[in-house]
């Protein structure tokens, strides 16, 4: 018997082959990670439309003149008879029991004396470009005084 030889694959019986075939798990890594794309895009652009409508309802708000955050415990009246009296000796925890909360859910309670503190001191010094800037504070070198190291320090004292 003569042997036969294999017959020749042509291009497109070797495409209807592969359709035909079981997919293997390369096959599968690549659909998930199509699928995962376009489940980004969407989710991606879901985020991109909630931001948008999030910022037209708090400029729309603002517009009212209702603006977001917390109430503030202390407003300006308040400090400026809080600054009136410690200007005139009064110790700050009297001060504070003087002082009642206008809005809130603390309506009708006194401010604590640390929040008197805190509107005291961050009201009581201007805010100048130079408060805000960090200093440069030159140390001196063990090594010589060819050039001194430096560290940058806030006015605060916070790094």
């Amino acid at each position: 018997m003569a042997e036969r030889s294999p017959p020749a694959v042509s291009a497109s019986c070797w495409a209807s082959d592969r359709l035909l075939r079981r997919p293997t798990s390369s096959d599968a890594v690549r659909v998930c990670a199509i699928l995962f794309a376009v489940l980004a895009v969407a989710a991606q652009l879901d985020r991109n439309y909630i931001r948008e409508k999030t910022l037209e309802g708090q400029q729309a708000a603002a517009a009212k003149g209702n603006h977001g955050g917390r109430p503030k415990v202390i407003d300006d009246d308040m400090l400026l008879f809080a600054r009136a009296l410690k200007d005139q000796g009064t110790p700050i925890r009297q001060i504070a029991t003087k002082l009642t909360i206008a809005t809130g859910k603390n309506t009708g309670r006194h401010p604590s004396v640390a929040s008197l503190y805190r509107a005291l001191a961050t009201r009581d010094k201007p805010v100048t470009a130079q408060t805000t800037r960090r200093a440069v504070v030159p140390i001196s070198s063990p090594y010589g005084s060819s050039v001194p190291p430096t560290v940058t320090r806030s006015p605060s004292g916070r790094s």
